[in-house]
């Protein structure tokens, strides 16, 4: 039975739907395995009726329909790095504002893996708005063939990771590898 005082699944007094900021790099429309995950859990989850979801992610690729309970927020970014083999799109200076004012008024924020630009600053700006947080983890250490870059990812799932996974009120990770 689902704790009652717990912010991660308590509706208000007035019964609407939980206020949900999701951000992830990337629509569904960019067909990688977080953004199908992130769209269908969406999707889902706004079908039920018991959540409304504001979906932030960059406008790389192309903005999916919005649906009943489903808003696409597309946010301005250069995505320059996927063209050497690294999904990272960097938001523009604007998409602080936007991120921030979706996440103030959200009652929970929800980030598809921890790594990217976007994640990590709707991280930030939910701890500092006192926004409940849920991770769901899709990657962990990748085998890059490049030793520098598999170094880095290391490091990085060991100190940033550790911040956001640690610093998160609920982890979901999508495997155990993971």
């Amino acid at each position: 039975m689902p704790d009652p005082d717990n912010a991660l699944v308590r509706e208000d007094a007035r019964n609407r739907p939980l206020r949900v900021a999701l951000v992830t790099h990337y629509f569904s429309t960019h067909r990688g395995g977080v953004e199908k995950v992130a769209g269908e859990l969406a999707t889902r989850l706004a079908r039920t009726g018991r959540y409304t979801i504001t979906w932030l992610s960059s406008d790389a690729s192309a903005t999916p329909t919005s649906a009943s309970g489903l808003e696409m927020v597309p946010i301005n970014a250069w995505n320059g790095l996927e063209r050497i083999a690294f999904p990272w799109p960097v938001w523009g200076f604007d998409s602080i504002g936007i991120l921030r004012r979706a996440i103030r008024s959200s009652d929970i924020v929800h980030v598809h893996d921890f790594i990217y630009f976007g994640s990590v600053v709707a991280y930030f700006i939910a701890r500092l708005a006192g926004k409940p947080i849920v991770v769901t983890q899709h990657i962990g250490d990748i085998p890059f063939r490049n030793p520098l870059l598999r170094v880095l990812i290391r490091v990085i799932n060991r100190t940033l990771g550790r911040i956001v996974l640690g610093g998160a009120d609920r982890v979901l990770f999508i495997s155990a590898a993971v």
